[in-house]
């Protein structure tokens, strides 16, 4: 499960949850994308794929900005 949230124009992926996060991807500064998984923040761009781990399965994120 993951949970996309919009405010204030902003943008965030949640997964799997805000309350259980493992990773996010956000908008960040200046309209780059971040990439946040197990405590650590990084850029990532279009077409990148992420992979992340919840709990005993592995997601893979396509990010298309």
């Amino acid at each position: 499960m993951a949970l996309l949230i919009q405010a204030g124009g902003c943008v965030m992926l949640a997964l799997p949850s805000p309350a259980a996060l493992a990773a996010c991807v956000f908008e960040g500064r200046g309209g780059a994308w971040i990439a946040e998984v197990d405590g650590e923040a990084r850029p990532v761009h279009d077409g990148e794929v992420l992979q992340v781990r919840l709990g005993t399965a592995q997601v893979a994120i396509d990010v298309m900005g």
